[in-house]
């Protein structure tokens, strides 16, 4: 895992009560190692769902039926499919804006 073994998640997904905490879990993932198009208007990821489930230690059925879940609600476009890849499109606008991704937390203890 990227960011020191966590990842960044918008609390806006948590006021969604369409999703499941393993679609949370998944697009925080998918996020993380997202790149941000030219535009800044969409991540992009690259990955195979075999990746998702060695990362995030779930079973093949979870990630697709979160990955069809996260496609119906709109929170993320899967555009290029193939053989061993699948492209995620996630617009910005569902999840955070750029410039908070890359911020690190204060934390004052």
């Amino acid at each position: 895992m990227k960011n020191n073994n966590w990842f960044r998640t918008p609390y806006k997904l948590f006021e969604d009560e369409r999703l499941t905490a393993t679609d949370i879990f998944i697009l925080s993932m998918l996020i993380d190692f997202a790149k941000v198009s030219e535009n800044n208007t969409t991540y992009i990821v690259t990955i195979t769902q075999q990746k998702i489930i060695d990362i995030l230690h779930l079973s093949r059925m979870q990630v697709y039926r979160s990955i069809t879940n996260l496609e119906n609600t709109g929170y993320i476009f899967t555009k290029e499919r193939t053989k061993y890849n699948t492209t995620y499109f996630i617009p910005i606008e569902n999840t955070i804006e750029p410039k908070l991704r890359d911020q690190k937390p204060n934390i004052n203890y």
